[in-house]
């Protein structure tokens, strides 16, 4: 393999460096620095130099301490540390994850996608899941503040029902004090009116008590 046919690492880490974007690296333009982590994604036309000549050059021209490779269709999944200048294949742990040292995280497939996992082995979501996750927050956050709203104007709606039924209550109270002073004050009426009546008798010299017995 020539210069001109090697291509790139399919995915690679440099530490210690600024981070800023850019569309290749290119080691003598930044100080020497050469990849800590690659990552090959095998595909048929490239897994075979990827297994082999790659991997050499990973190892003996980069001297990258960490190295992968994965198969997006088979999920062929390796991983290799540089130790004494040969790389030697790392061991899975039981859910089948490798750990990389030097970015301090486990790589693992999970629904068949090469992913990162936290050293407690929790799955590191990708840029497009936070956004998604931030977007179905921000809608359960509405969701609950239309609810909270909905819940504070029924509130509003029962007390001011409460209201009102107490304040018909109240003037259902009010009248029937009214039509009761009323009854009152015609009882009193009728008696102050037959008081009256007997007077005049009185005065005409008729008993009251004699007509009343008749």
């Amino acid at each position: 393999m020539t210069n001109k046919d090697f291509r790139g690492p399919d995915f690679f880490v440099v530490k210690g460096c600024n981070n800023h974007p850019c569309k290749s690296w290119v080691v003598w333009d930044e100080n020497g620095k050469y990849p800590n982590v690659i990552i090959e994604l095998l595909s048929a036309s490239t897994a075979s130099v990827d297994r082999t000549t790659k991997k050499d050059i990973y190892q003996n021209t980069f001297k990258t301490p960490e190295y992968f490779w994965f198969h997006p269709h088979t999920l062929e999944f390796k991983g290799f540390r540089l130790v004494d200048n040969m790389y030697k294949p790392l061991s899975v742990n039981t859910e089948g994850w490798l750990w990389s040292q030097e970015l301090e995280l486990f790589l693992g497939i999970y629904e068949s996608k090469l992913r990162f996992f936290s050293p407690d082995k929790q799955l590191i979501p990708t840029d497009k899941e936070r956004a998604e996750a931030s977007q179905q927050r921000a809608e359960v956050e509405c969701l609950q503040k239309e609810a909270a709203q909905q819940q504070a104007e029924a509130e509003r709606q029962h007390k001011e029902a409460a209201q009102q039924q107490a304040e018909a209550e109240r003037q259902h109270k009010e009248a029937a004090q009214q039509q009761a002073e009323a009854e009152r004050q015609q009882k009193e009426a009728a008696q102050q009116q037959a008081e009256e009546f007997k007077r005049m008798l009185k005065a005409l010299g008729v008993d009251p008590d004699a007509l009343q017995n008749d």
